[in-house]
């Protein structure tokens, strides 16, 4: 187990669910990952939940604003990624073709974040850490693990991401299901994954899409099948022996499961 005090720029480093209900939501997760939580009331804004592993802040929950759900926003688990400097990171992304959705702006003495669009459509949020880092537990049960990024243009998008991260990329053949495309810092250091949009795929828009660890994959799926969660993509091999799968919640929010190695016959 690490506990981390900081997260390198460039790096994922925590998760948000905006959901229509929260206390819904909140069951849901408590119950799939054995979350404990805490809630800080933002007056106007509405309770903003703090999912806990064993104390340490994993993610966060709070009510998808009514006016963004009108707007046909869905119930979505948002990515941040880490930056140096949010107004820098701004400019970046404009000037790589992307869009700027909301801010800069400062979270009161939390961060200052924004979030913003890739020229393809999908959306991330950039944060630039004061005192709150984002995620205090990664890459181990019940947290998360891997980013992944649906688009329509994988040149573009390739383009855009190693342009404001100084990421790298690989390309690994994935057989029947394409070709999977890694990046990160280093080719040891890997932070997320993307994978062109097919025909086979039907309407699928660009997106983000957060992904948690799990140690008995199969005892997870059960537990939220339990809870009226849908499985939208089986628990699938992929080389190394490791597992993937694709949920999505009562409320409607998708999210990935990731377990590592050949732990059990999924």
């Amino acid at each position: 187990m690490t506990v981390f005090k900081e997260h390198r720029p460039g790096t994922f480093s925590y998760v948000e669910l905006a959901s229509p209900d929260p206390n819904g939501s909140r069951d849901f997760y408590m119950g799939l990952f054995g979350w404990d939580v805490r809630d800080e009331d933002m007056g106007e804004h509405g309770i903003y939940t703090q999912f806990l592993k064993d104390g340490d802040v994993v993610g966060a929950l709070y009510k998808l604003p009514q006016e963004q759900a009108d707007a046909g926003v869905p119930p979505n688990w948002a990515l941040y990624l880490t930056v140096e400097n949010a107004d820098q990171a701004v400019a970046k992304v404009k000037e790589l073709g992307g869009k700027v959705i909301m801010g800069p702006m400062d979270v009161f003495e939390h961060g200052r974040m924004c979030v913003v669009a890739d020229p393809v459509g999908a959306v991330c949020c950039l944060w630039q850490a004061k005192d709150h880092i984002g995620s205090a537990r990664k890459d181990e049960h019940a947290t998360l693990c891997w980013a992944e990024h649906m688009t329509s243009d994988v040149a573009a998008s390739k383009a855009f991401y190693t342009g404001l991260f100084d990421w790298t990329t690989s390309a690994m053949d994935m057989g029947d299901m394409g070709t999977y495309h890694m990046m990160g810092h280093t080719p040891e250091a890997m932070c997320c994954g993307m994978m062109e949009i097919t025909a086979e795929m039907g309407p699928v828009p660009p997106h983000w899409m957060a992904y948690f660890q799990v140690d008995d994959m199969a005892a997870i799926i059960g537990r939220a099948t339990e809870q009226k969660g849908t499985v939208v993509v089986p628990p699938t091999g992929i080389p190394g022996g490791s597992f993937f799968a694709v949920m999505q919640d009562p409320q409607g929010a998708f999210f990935g499961l990731f377990q590592v190695g050949d732990q059990q016959d999924c």
